[in-house]
């Protein structure tokens, strides 16, 4: 599949508050409303430039003496334009292929001004689909309130009567989101077309669990943790991929060999990508955005303090099945990479 870039200016995070932590995902529909949100007919919104974020990012670019940084906000600023061009071309086979609830109608790919027409005239006829860098609302240490200095790149899938942007209270009245695995260890934050599609079999089980059993409140994480050990006992057959720059510095297969006795290839993206692409039999590495830490969030000059916490886990290349998960306590390890202690923990269930 093709490839998409994801601008460097986006990274994952959720809402935090001094000296808190946060669940960060919106899961505000109960569950059955997911009856109706996946009989609707689907709307995919296509992506627009942000004009005010344009502004903000030039208005950077010219303040800057600083010449490595002014190239690199001009960099970012280039691969965020680049995104959306490349995000509009290829989401419609994306979801055209691996998109499987909404099938009563074929779904439709709108523009947001198109999105807005219905949403003012038949509302509650649709289901949307769409991208957003969701913004976090944060009290920070010296008790101001703003916005944190992060965004977080989030699939939104909610009834479209819930979803207005211009509702002070959109987080609150969003069906559902997901955010992105990490991918800011890739080249440019390079984004493959298969993120997309592990993530909406992750999405799509998720909701096909909260479904069936008539889960309340299941957010992503407590789905994970419950899958990880409904399935660790079949730890033993798998054969496992990760991406190599998804490894922690320093860490090599011969140190993960040492406490893991199972089948482990670390190989490049492109060669992960393919084996999504192939569906072949394989769990793979992913690192998911759970919660952020930080004193200091939404103070300028000081977007590296703010913490951002990751769970790491396996899941099935076919299904979107998760078989391990670590990271999601607060004794564990929270970065995005995958260290020897995730393995250890591997060991374990075989």
């Amino acid at each position: 599949m093709k490839k998409l870039i994801l601008f460097t200016v986006l990274l994952f995070c959720s809402m935090c508050f001094k000296s808190k932590l946060v669940q960060g995902q919106y899961l505000n529909a109960k569950p059955e409303d997911f009856t109706e949100i996946t009989n609707r007919t689907l709307i995919v919104q296509m992506m627009h430039e942000d004009n005010y974020y344009i502004e903000e990012v030039n208005k950077k670019i010219e303040k800057t003496k600083n010449v490595n940084r002014k190239e690199e906000l001009q960099k970012d600023l280039e691969s965020y334009k680049n995104f959306i061009i490349d995000f509009n071309k290829y989401i419609k086979d994306v979801v055209d292929k691996y998109w499987l609830y909404n099938k009563k109608k074929p779904v439709e790919f709108k523009s947001f001004s198109e999105v807005e027409v219905l949403r003012r005239n038949d509302p509650r006829s649709y289901t949307i689909l769409l991208f957003h860098n969701s913004k976090k609302w944060v009290r920070n240490e010296y008790g101001k309130e703003t916005y944190a200095n992060h965004t977080i790149p989030t699939l939104i899938y909610s009834r479209l009567e819930n979803c207005n942007p211009y509702d002070p209270s959109f987080y609150e009245k969003i069906d559902y989101s997901f955010f992105f695995p990490y991918i800011n260890m890739r080249k440019e934050s390079e984004l493959l077309s298969t993120d997309l599609v592990l993530s909406f079999r992750v999405m799509q089980l998720h909701i096909k669990v909260i479904l069936e059993k008539n889960k309340k409140d299941y957010k992503v994480v407590n789905f994970a943790r419950d899958q990880a050990e409904e399935n660790c006992h079949e730890v033993a057959k798998q054969n496992f991929l990760l991406e190599d720059r998804l490894m922690e510095n320093k860490v090599t297969k011969a140190d993960i060999s040492k406490v893991f006795t199972g089948n482990i290839n670390i190989i490049p993206s492109s060669e992960v990508s393919a084996a999504i692409e192939k569906d072949e039999d394989f769990l793979v590495g992913m690192a998911i955005p759970y919660e952020i830490k930080s004193d200091k969030s939404g103070i300028p000059g000081l977007e590296l303090a703010e913490r951002i916490m990751y769970y790491k886990c396996f899941v099935d290349i076919k299904t979107g099945e998760i078989y391990s998960v670590y990271g999601d306590k607060t004794v564990d390890n929270w970065e995005p990479y995958f260290n020897v202690k995730e393995f250890k923990k591997l060991e374990k269930c075989k």
